[in-house]
């Protein structure tokens, strides 16, 4: 996730210093859909890499772009304050939600898991039917 923020804030800043503002305010929407999609392009990227699913992948997207999602509601409804809140937390409440999942779906994320986990496991199926 790091390294996506760290490729979006070089494209935001690239795209800025050639007069384009949408990207400057950090609770527009521009800036919001942005960074959730740089984040979390490498985030599915390194959960494939250590044999999640796509549904797993699916579904900590989803927690993780909760705040975006927050964002641009309250951007539709005219709330700004909220808004605003919402923007300037988006990080800390992006960890949260996935936390929340990660505690929801304990047995999933407490197991071992690594590369080779999703072909050990269908071994192990194939040998014990």
């Amino acid at each position: 996730m790091f390294v996506g923020m760290a490729a979006f804030m070089a494209l935001r800043n690239a795209i800025s210093a050639q007069g384009t503002s949408e990207l400057a305010d950090p609770a527009s929407i521009e800036f919001q859909v942005g960074m959730g999609v740089f984040m979390l392009t490498p985030m599915v990227a390194w959960m494939r890499l250590r044999g999640c699913g796509w549904r797993e992948c699916g579904a900590m997207s989803a927690a993780m772009l909760l705040s975006t999602a927050a964002v641009l509601v309250s951007n539709g409804c005219e709330l700004r304050d909220t808004q605003l809140w919402v923007a300037s937390n988006q990080h800390m409440l992006m960890l949260v939600g996935m936390l929340a999942l990660m505690i929801y779906r304990r047995e999933h994320y407490t197991r071992g898991y690594s590369p080779g986990w999703r072909a050990a496991s269908q071994r192990r199926e194939r040998l014990s039917a």
